[in-house]
């Protein structure tokens, strides 16, 4: 049996190289799910209701990769999936294991004392966060509620759960709630009789990087002569391009149509959502991504530099300055970096079908309408970024704040290093676990820091 380079780089670096099963012809996907959780303790029983949850093939390899949802009494159990990667003809190539043993004695599922909205005002009540309530309406057959609450940018939603707690299983309410300025994005489990909070666990990844201390970004251009820049052509963005980390390892040189790399990937460019010929915007924003200022830290729509009909991209920085004169080079550079990003991994397999982010999928599979929300000098927070990954579908939020460590400020949308290290947290995100479950890397021993400082040296 052999597997390509960029096969064996999505199992490994992805912790997908699970129980494996060395020999033998799969019928069905779900039988070999049923076998590796049982050789991991669990009944029959525990796994007699095991439901799709995400199911893809790897258009390069031809791997199909299935991933399973545990359900006990039509009540989903969380964090129980179990997932299974296989050859066409069947063969188990990886498979591995999260479902809950012992349901049968462990778990009791009953009516809950509580509804979805009575569950929902309970949790932003805990958090002290306001909102008002306006409407809630049943999202998909499996007891979702989704609602609008004054003032969020994405819609709360609630829905039972089995939660693992001590040595049995409580039926719960999941609450998913974007807190407004975006530096959570909680699902919190509350028993729902009670209200008691059980556990939680958030879609933003926060990362922890080094310290900027003065001179940090050193404009390498500045001890050479001056020369005259070449004549603006279309398509032209002025950045640190790749590969270079930041402008202590280069100065600015002007990218033509650097989507003609990768054209599978985006194939009518940059600026394109509809997936005919010319762009729908002339601001940095398209198919992968929207750059834009968010200052005052609100999510909401910012500015965005235009390059006009010519998608001129050519602003002037001066890193002597505050990151405040230099928005438009700034946010040229933050969207360059996440389009390059998304072209190099879809060469990998991070693809539409598994999960990847696109306004648009042009036919070719997965769930369209979240390319990332990219904020600029983003005034929530300072010292850091973080990326918020949803599941397929919803748009992933990345948010890159100014380092006050240094005068003058220092902008986080200059340092490549960062942009591609929290980008990486998405991709993670959306494969270990399946496009449709981002909750899989939430534990304290989890490898997603490690894998985005990998993503961040390729």
């Amino acid at each position: 049996m052999s597997i390509s380079h960029r096969s064996l780089f999505t199992l490994v670096a992805l912790g997908m190289l699970g129980p494996a099963f060395s020999q033998g012809q799969v019928p069905e996907g779900v039988e070999a799910a049923r076998k590796v959780a049982i050789e991991k303790g669990c009944s029959p029983m525990d796994v007699q209701d095991l439901r799709v949850r995400d199911r893809y093939t790897d258009g390069r390899t031809g791997v199909e990769h299935i991933f399973f949802q545990q359900f006990w009494q039509g009540v989903p159990v969380y964090h129980g999936q179990v997932a299974v990667h296989r050859k066409s003809d069947g063969t188990v190539v990886a498979a591995h294991s999260a479902a809950m043993v012992g349901l049968e004695k462990r778990a009791q599922v009953s009516a809950p004392a509580l509804s979805a909205e009575q569950a929902l005002r309970s949790v932003l009540d805990g958090l002290r966060v306001p909102g008002t309530i306006r409407a809630g309406e049943a999202d998909g057959p499996e007891g979702r509620f989704r609602f609008t609450v004054d003032g969020f940018s994405e819609p709360p939603f609630v829905e039972r759960c089995l939660v693992p707690v001590a040595d049995r299983l409580r039926t719960a309410w999941n609450v998913n709630v974007y807190l407004p300025d975006g530096s959570h994005w909680w699902n919190i489990r509350i028993d729902d009789s009670s209200g008691e909070e059980l556990d939680r666990d958030d879609w933003v990844s926060h990362c922890m990087f080094d310290g900027f201390g003065d001179g940090v970004f050193h404009d390498c251009a500045g001890h050479a002569a001056p020369l005259a820049p070449p004549p603006a052509s279309p398509n032209d963005y002025r950045v640190y391009a790749w590969p270079l980390e930041s402008p202590n390892h280069g100065p600015r040189t002007l990218q033509n149509a650097p989507w003609n790399d990768a054209l599978n990937a985006s194939p009518f460019g940059w600026h394109d959502t509809d997936g005919s010929a010319g762009p729908e915007f002339t601001i940095t924003r398209g198919n992968n991504v929207w750059a834009q200022e968010d200052a005052n830290g609100n999510n909401g729509t910012g500015y965005s530099p235009d390059g006009g009909v010519d998608l001129d991209f050519d602003f002037p920085i001066d890193l002597t300055q505050a990151p405040s004169t230099y928005q438009d080079a700034a946010i040229t550079n933050l969207f360059y970096w996440n389009n390059i990003i998304h072209d190099v991994w879809y060469q990998y397999g991070f693809d539409e079908p598994s999960g990847n982010f696109q306004e648009n999928n042009y036919g070719n599979g997965g769930v369209g309408g979240d390319h990332v929300l990219a904020d600029a000098q983003d005034g929530s927070g300072t010292n850091n970024a973080n990326f918020a990954t949803p599941p397929d579908g919803s748009d992933p939020r990345m948010q890159m704040f100014l380092w006050n460590t240094a005068s003058p400020a220092i902008d986080g949308d200059l340092d490549n290093g960062i942009i591609a290290h929290e980008y990486a947290h998405g991709v993670s995100n959306r494969l270990v676990g399946g496009p449709s479950n981002t909750s899989c890397l939430s534990n304290a021993e989890q490898m997603g820091e490690g894998w985005s400082d990998f993503f961040s040296l390729v």
